[in-house]
């Protein structure tokens, strides 16, 4: 476990810098490797900084964006094949 002093500001500068992966586009898989998994914390903090990642808004606008796409997209193929009607 890293230095109990150190710790709040570690944590700080790894939201930080999840933060700035999640804003350009990183994947959760992403941050998670290469930030969350080597940052020598207990798990407890690793999984605090997991649910700080998966929360972030720039992340969830992405899912929903993708989830809206799916609908429209299975939307357009069930009017193709006559099943759904808008």
């Amino acid at each position: 476990m890293a230095n109990q002093l150190g710790e709040p500001q570690r944590m700080r500068q790894l939201r930080a810098a999840i933060a700035t992966r999640l804003e350009r586009g990183d994947s959760l898989d992403t941050v998670e490797r290469e930030l969350i998994a080597p940052s020598r914390l207990s798990e407890e903090q690793q999984s605090a900084l997991w649910v700080y990642a998966w929360s972030h808004p720039k992340r969830q606008a992405a899912t929903i964006r993708r989830l809206s796409f799916c609908v429209a997209l299975g939307n357009a193929l069930l009017t193709l094949i006559g099943i759904y009607r808008y």
